[in-house]
């Protein structure tokens, strides 16, 4: 191990796994809200409020995808 020199990224398949299954609940859970603002019996305040969510889901994806590798500096 050099002691000059950035750390060495190092991705432990644990983490791989873990990632992989949240990215997966994640598209779930957006394809689910996206189908229901197109339900005719959902409101227009359900309809927004769904449309929130899956923006917020959206945004979430590269903070999953960050999950367990090293800050940059």
């Amino acid at each position: 191990m050099p002691l000059v020199g950035p750390p060495a990224q190092v991705d432990h398949s644990g983490m791989l796994v873990v990632r992989a299954l949240l990215l997966v609940v994640v598209a779930f859970l957006f394809v689910m809200t996206v189908s229901l603002v197109f339900i005719r019996d959902t409101g227009l305040l359900e309809k927004l409020l769904l449309v929130a969510a899956a923006v917020l889901l959206a945004l979430l994806v590269p903070r999953i995808q960050r999950l367990g590798r090293a800050a940059p500096r």
